[in-house]
């Protein structure tokens, strides 16, 4: 009795046995086909065959199926190395979850999950951090710990998004990056983003924007206006152009007291805008879904902006009432006395002879009077010329000084624009060295938490938060370039102009 059972145990592992011996795999054992995988949409340049442990995040491959033409039960794959062409953009990429990268390489990849083991799609590609497959390929299975297991597709497309605002022409700001001015659609992309709408004369409008992976969104964003000051100094100076052309002296000499009442009153003016402009600022509410962290980074931008607008507010204010205390000291006066100038007399015309006997000798005379006429003439025209020279000189002079203190502002902005854009350059530096670490960190041990989460691609240092971070810092990079040109342009001309001004103000010629 007890040999008959264990005859029937060695019959029935036999037959297991051949069973598992004939079935066909989930996984691939074997990379032997005889000739290496094909160029395509996607790659080219096919290198010699690599084992599944060579692929590595920063290189591009191809594993591929073939099945003798004489025998369809022989069935090869091979695995190379190859260079990818733009197209590879079109790719979708998935990954095993809970799983390392390196954990497909040799699964064989099905379109359904009910798929037999022989069914696998032909061609795959890997980049040492994803599979990746044709653009039209929803889902995705592999047989992983005993079932089929589905693939996550993973969207690391930037979002479009098209933002519209009433007034149109404002900044787009994403994460303190300028992108546009509205309308525009531009790329965003992460988790919870801060975007600025900007306008001079509006408050600035904040949201959290959470971008849906290669998705086209749509943002109207309506603009509140703030309260502004009025151009008064650009009000005094029409007036006293057009009192001066008139001859109006008794206009132009009540517009003294009119003007030191102005200058008088502008402190409380600029005052009571700031005040205005800060008690109907729109208060930052947490909107729904919005994380605490980026809510919180949402007011601390719009707290710092208010205040950066107030120290705006105090200088335009304080240029404003620098032009009118220069308007009161030197233009007016100036129209003043040319509007009290008395016009040059029109010479009166000579009374004719009617001396008919001497009339040879009235001629003669009629001539000289005539050349000496035309000497007057010349010497008047010049005697006008050099008088009005000293007018010119004067408010070219004033108009030098004018720019002269417009490129000293630019200067000094573009210099805290400098020190702003150099800070930003810094802080990619210093997150791009930390994103490099753990990479290197990651490659010297694939099990370390360095690798959770580890974003990647066929992308700088193999990684897409590498690639961002380093695009970001050539980004800065020009920024900071910008502004440090800019700075230097509007020193020169502030110079140029300041120079100018004193020549032409208190140097007699």
């Amino acid at each position: 009795m007890k040999m008959k059972s264990l005859t029937q145990v060695v019959i029935f592992g036999t037959f297991c046995a051949s069973v598992s011996w004939g079935a066909v795999s989930f996984n691939i054992d074997k990379f032997n086909a005889p000739e290496p995988c094909e160029e395509s949409d996607y790659i080219k340049s096919i290198g010699p065959s690599v084992r599944p442990s060579e692929v590595s995040a920063g290189s591009f491959f191809i594993r591929c199926k073939t099945e003798d033409p004489f025998d369809e039960s022989v069935i090869d794959y091979q695995l190379n190395r190859g260079q990818p062409t733009p197209a590879i953009s079109k790719l979708r990429k998935f990954t095993l979850p809970g799983a390392s990268p390196m954990a497909i390489v040799r699964a064989k990849v099905y379109l359904n999950e009910g798929a037999n083991a022989e069914d696998d799609i032909e061609t795959v590609y890997f980049d040492g951090n994803y599979l990746l497959t044709d653009e039209d390929t929803e889902d995705l299975y592999v047989k992983y710990n005993g079932k089929m297991t589905k693939l996550k597709y993973i969207n690391d497309k930037p979002a479009q998004v098209r933002f519209v605002t009433d007034p149109e022409g404002a900044s787009i700001i994403v994460e303190g990056t300028t992108l546009g001015s509205t309308p525009a659609t531009v790329p965003i992309g992460g988790e919870e983003v801060l975007v600025t709408i900007a306008k001079n004369g509006y408050y600035n409008s904040y949201k959290t924007l959470k971008p849906i992976p290669g998705k086209e969104m749509s943002e109207n964003v309506p603009l509140k206006p703030r309260a502004t000051l009025p151009d008064t100094a650009g009000s005094f100076a029409t007036r006293i152009k057009n009192l001066k052309d008139n001859r109006d002296v008794a206009a132009l000499e009540g517009l003294n007291a009119e003007i030191d009442g102005a200058i008088a009153v502008w402190p409380d003016r600029v005052a009571a805008n700031k005040s205005e402009v800060v008690k109907n600022a729109p208060v930052p509410k947490k909107a729904n879904g919005e994380s605490d962290a980026a809510f919180g980074k949402r007011k601390a931008q719009a707290e710092e902006d208010l205040s950066a607008l107030q120290v705006k507010l105090d200088q335009e204010g304080n240029l404003q009432m620098n032009k009118m205390a220069e308007l009161k000291s030197k233009d007016l006066p100036a129209a003043i006395k040319a509007a009290q100038a008395v016009p040059t007399a029109e010479p009166e015309p000579e009374a004719d002879s009617d001396d008919e006997d001497e009339e040879d000798v009235a001629d003669a005379s009629d001539a000289v009077s005539d050349e000496q006429n035309q000497e007057d003439a010349a010497f008047d025209a010049v005697t006008d010329v050099f008088g009005y020279g000293d007018d010119i000189k004067k408010y070219v002079g004033y108009t030098l000084a004018v720019a002269a203190v417009a490129s000293l502002t630019m200067t000094v902005l573009e210099w805290m624009y400098v020190n702003t854009a150099q800070d930003a350059v810094d802080d990619t530096k210093k997150m791009l060295k930390e994103e490099y670490a753990r990479i290197d960190e990651c490659r010297a041990n694939p099990a370390s938490d360095a690798c959770h989460g580890l974003a990647g691609g066929p992308d700088f240092k193999g990684t897409k938060a590498a690639e961002y971070l380093k695009e970001k810092l050539d980004d800065n990079n020009d920024n900071l370039d910008q502004h440090k040109t800019r700075r230097l342009i509007w020193g020169i001309s502030a110079g140029v102009a300041g120079v100018g001004a004193g020549v032409l103000l208190f140097v007699p010629f």
